[in-house]
């Protein structure tokens, strides 16, 4: 699940990587996105970058299940300033 660091960025994290590439990166070297530069995602917090962390653990059983990450984006955008607040659809 990728979704806190697209939600900040409007960007798929390792997205300029082919499918093959990214097996190599992800699964086999066990590579993650970095943290985006706060000029490019100022609003991503701690909170919501360490969700993102959890999203991308290696093991599959210790990420964090969908509801628990709905429940955590809510409440990180709840503490938002009022003009950084953006409509969030989990569909």
């Amino acid at each position: 699940m990728l979704v806190p660091g697209e939600i900040h960025t409007n960007e798929i994290p390792l997205g300029h990587v082919d499918y093959s590439e990214f097996i190599e990166l992800v699964v086999n070297q066990d590579i993650r996105p970095e943290r985006p530069e706060s000029d490019e995602a100022p609003q991503m917090t701690d909170h919501s970058w360490q969700l993102a962390e959890d999203c991308w653990r290696k093991d599959p059983v210790s990420r964090p299940v969908v509801d628990t990450v709905c429940d955590r984006i809510s409440k990180f955008v709840d503490i938002l300033p009022v003009q950084h607040q953006t409509t969030v659809r989990i569909f």
